[in-house]
């Protein structure tokens, strides 16, 4: 059908964008979106020289195996949701564990325990994300998540080699028990929509549940897509 087929155009269109766009339908000569060229004066971004450059623009890309969002896109646009004001780097450094999560394209095969570990660098942070599948394999995941000059300090985009770009903003956090985390990108009349509670202790899944329900429900987002983490192999 059209509808169908606009999908998988939007689809596609994501792809090629990290989700924190501002101007969505400005690209350059190659069909990269000019918002890349806000982020340094070079092609690489200059963010780190450890993030994986594999084609001649030097631009960021995504492994064929790279998961897709075609089954999160859904009708409307995303909730202004404002962020966490005076953003702290240093204080919210540290663990993170996964207490709450809509289904999302981000985590690959983990599924269970899953934890973040952040240090600060600079404006942002260096992230090693671990956790367990089904079947208990170990597996770990290493990236970034950097503020621009565009955006505000609670307001990061995330870079993860093999991981669809998104958006990371802080709505609510106390740095020391819970974290209210929403991530979407709105295109040609579609989001994709996806929300996060972590905690600093497993054991303040709920306390956190309730906090970030307040937040999420306030700004009109779907609470009752959120799904509890398994953390049972901590």
């Amino acid at each position: 059908s059209i509808r169908s087929e606009m999908r998988i155009a939007v689809s596609a269109t994501l792809c090629a964008l990290v989700v924190a766009v501002a101007a969505q339908d400005q690209v350059d000569q190659n069909g990269i979106p000019t918002y890349f060229d806000g982020l340094s004066e070079q092609a690489n971004f200059a963010l780190n020289p450890k993030l994986v450059r594999n084609n001649d623009l030097g631009r960021s890309s995504f492994k064929k195996n790279t998961p897709g969002v075609l089954e999160f896109i859904e009708d409307g646009k995303c909730a202004d949701v404002g962020v966490q004001p005076n953003f702290d780097y240093g204080k919210y450094a540290g663990s993170w564990y996964w207490s709450f999560k809509t289904d999302n394209p981000f985590l690959g095969d983990i599924q269970k325990c899953i934890k973040s570990e952040l240090s600060q660098d600079g404006e942002g942070f260096n992230v090693v994300t671990t956790g367990k599948t089904q079947f208990d394999a170990n597996r770990q995941q290493v990236g970034q998540y950097r503020s621009t000059a565009e955006f505000a300090d609670a307001s990061m985009s995330i870079f993860f080699d093999g991981v669809f770009p998104a958006n990371y903003r802080v709505l609510e956090t106390d740095y020391d028990s819970y974290s209210c985390v929403y991530s979407c990108t709105t295109t040609s009349g579609f989001k994709s929509e996806f929300g996060f509670i972590f905690t600093r202790n497993p054991k303040d899944a709920q306390y956190a549940f309730a906090k970030c329900g307040t937040q999420f429900v306030s700004k009109g987002i779907n609470f009752a897509k959120f799904k509890e983490a398994d953390q049972s192999c901590l």
